[in-house]
């Protein structure tokens, strides 16, 4: 039986800066920086046939004398770029994050209501669904 492979992600999860890995490592599954984490990781897997670019390839792109007239072309990633960027991104999970987000929301005229239990929420609503307690 052969296994189909899994499209690695350019922002794979734990790809971050060492203080940021260590909170993941620390997190369990509820952990809203996890759950960042592993959303940002699973945004960043190419999609076969696809053309677009992926979050973490523009927002860590430089420019190179190959960028002209406003076309880029997306060479390979620095690793410390991506885990900068990473880092970033699961920082907006954390509380001075997220404050800073939902001021940023507010300052659009947008808000969000930020629930801790989504997770168990989620699960909740599947065990119902396929009849489990």
């Amino acid at each position: 039986m052969s296994r189909r492979p899994t499209t690695r992600s350019l922002a794979s999860l734990g790809h971050t800066t060492p203080s940021s890995r260590q909170r993941l490592n620390k997190g369990d599954i509820h952990d809203p920086e996890l759950i960042m984490a592993g959303l940002w990781a699973d945004m960043n897997k190419p999609v076969p046939d696809a053309t677009g670019i992926l979050p973490v390839q523009y927002i860590a792109h430089r420019c190179t004398d190959k960028c002209k007239g406003g076309g880029h072309i997306y060479g390979n990633l620095s690793p410390l770029d991506v885990q900068i960027v990473s880092a970033t991104v699961q920082w907006l999970a954390t509380a001075a994050g997220r404050a800073f987000y939902t001021k940023f929301l507010q300052e659009l005229g947008v808000t969000i209501e930020y629930r801790p239990d989504a997770a168990a929420a989620r699960k909740a609503g599947r065990d119902k669904k396929h009849g489990l307690k």
